[in-house]
Order: structure tokens, then sequence, then C-alpha cells
């Protein structure tokens, strides 16, 4: 497969804090002794050769993304000067490739994830990029939800486009639900986990830029040539939010595989070794109660752990 696979590792992940911030963010945590940077880099090894794999970054974290990949070419680190939100920061990572290769299929993938089925991972990528090159110009994966979970957005099903290929039309996105909305959605049918997950060609998302972003586009363009104060004007927005939902046709794709996104105490305790599943035991009932409160929030002062 000739896709280029770009991983996503701007967010800070707030929610993990103290022990994810700026200079030492969520997706370098362990889970089993590799971090998800590395987890997110060995999936993309399954989808093809290290020399189509990308990160898109900060600056001030490419340090850390080399220390954690050592098998990623340094010039496959894609930086923003400062972490806006994953609409510039897909659009950025979009243009610097469109310029080094043309249209090519490419595969947006966020860096915090935890995924089963490795198997039932590659053939969904594989089928989901023979669905876009057949014509369909970008496709999403979602997972079934398989608890009640207000962390994470949700995709509304419409009507089949592969039915054997479990392919449907994307009706709406959803954002994160309260926990009676959330239990309505696990019961029905019709509602997916959004994983984060974009198919599509390097010069599809050119043109959806320039047709329902313009102003992100041309402020990602004019860094590019040079204008080092582009960057910083345009406002910072989701990816969702800017182009998948205002696309007149988008699909989603079911994924067969077990996913979940680390970005909660919660789940980092699921996943982590012994010597570490007291400590996030502990930091999740402390937010829970409200005793440690992360940053920007109003309340008590909290202390650093080390």
């Amino acid at each position: 497969m000739d896709a280029l696979v770009v991983i996503l590792a701007g967010g800070v992940g707030e929610r993990l804090w103290p022990l994810s911030t700026p200079e030492r963010p969520k997706y370098l945590l362990k889970i089993g002794g590799i971090s998800l940077i590395e987890l997110a880099f060995r999936r993309g090894l399954l989808l093809g050769d290290a020399a189509n794999i990308f990160v898109s970054t900060s600056q001030s974290n490419c340090a850390n993304i080399q220390k954690a990949i050592p098998m990623l070419p340094k010039a496959n680190i894609i930086a923003e000067p400062f972490v806006k939100n994953t609409a510039t920061a897909i659009c950025l990572s979009n243009e610097v490739l469109y310029h080094r290769f043309g249209s090519r299929p490419i595969i947006f993938m966020p860096s915090d994830s935890v995924i089963d089925a490795k198997n039932s991972f590659v053939d969904a990528l594989v089928s989901a990029m023979a669905f876009v090159s057949a014509g369909n110009k970008m496709t999403v994966i979602g997972v079934s939800p398989w608890n009640i979970s207000t962390q994470y957005g949700y995709i509304r099903i419409g009507s089949a486009m592969d039915r054997d290929k479990k392919i449907f039309s994307v009706d709406r996105f959803v954002e994160k639900p309260d926990r009676m909305t959330a239990k309505s959605y696990v019961q029905s049918d019709k509602y997916l986990w959004n994983t984060g997950m974009v198919i599509s060609t390097t010069g599809f998302i050119q043109e959806a830029f320039r047709l329902y972003a313009q102003n992100i586009y041309e402020d990602v363009a004019k860094y590019i040539d040079g204008d080092n104060r582009a960057y910083g004007l345009s406002k910072g927005a989701s990816f969702d939010r800017v182009i998948l939902e205002k696309l007149k046709t988008l699909s989603v794709m079911v994924g067969d595989f077990g996913w979940e996104d680390v970005g909660s105490f919660e789940i980092l305790a699921k996943y982590s070794s012994a010597k570490y599943l007291g400590l996030y035991k502990i930091l999740n009932f402390a937010l829970q109660k409200r005793w440690l409160l992360q940053p920007g929030r109003t309340g008590c002062t909290p202390s650093s752990i080390g």
C-alpha cells in the first residue's frame, strides 16, 4: 500500500495532568513499557515502510519524537511552530506532503489510541483505502461502542454504501454526550465511536480546505512560503468541525477491532503495568472527588508528583 501515514501528536492531554504536560505530552506515556507514540508508529509499519510514516507535532517536541521513535526519519517530522488544533495540523501536514509527493492516498491517525486485533485493523484500513481509491473521496473509521462513555465523540451512521464492507454514509457527528445520551447511543445500532482516523488523498484534502476553510489554508500556505507570523493568524479549530461536518458526502467504515482513546486515568490504569496501577487509580479517584484539579480550572493548587 503506497499510502502516506500521518500520526497526529500535537495534543497535551490535559485530562492526564500532572503525568502529561506540554513538556512531556500524553503520547510519551507508556503502555506495557512502550510509549503511545511508538505504538502508533508500529501500527503505521503494519501499513507500509517507515519512509511513508510521518508525525505531526510541535517544534518544542521534535526532540521527544526523535528519541521515542529512532526509526523515524528526521525529515518525516512535520513541526508546527505551536499547537493550534487538528484542523491546522492536518492542513499543514497535508500541504507539506502534497508539495513533496503530489496527490497521494493519505491516512491520518491519532497518537493516543490503544488498538487490539492488529489484523482486523489492517484489513479495515486497506478496505478504506480501496474505497477511497474507487472515487469516494474520504472516509473515517468508527467502532461500535461497547460501554457507556462520555469521553468520546460519536458518529451517527446513515444509509449503507457498501454493506459487505460495513461502510455507511455519515449522518452527523456528535460531541461528547452526557451519560444518559451516551447510554442511548450504546443501546442503538446507529452510533459509533469516532476513532479520529481519516482516509483520503492529499489532493482532496487540499481542495476541501480551499473550499471550507480558506483562511486556514491561506495562512498555512503563507507559513510554508516563509511568513512565520501567518501561522498564528487563523483560529484553532478541529478538523471535524471545519471540514468533516461540512462535506456533502462522507462515509464511515465500521472497524472490527478493539479501540480506546487513552484520555483518562481510568483507561490508563486499565492498560498500565502493576508498577503504576495504584498511582493511576489514586489520581483518577482524586479527580473524581475534585481533590486534584487540572490546569485552567478553579480550585486547589496542584502539587507535583515526582
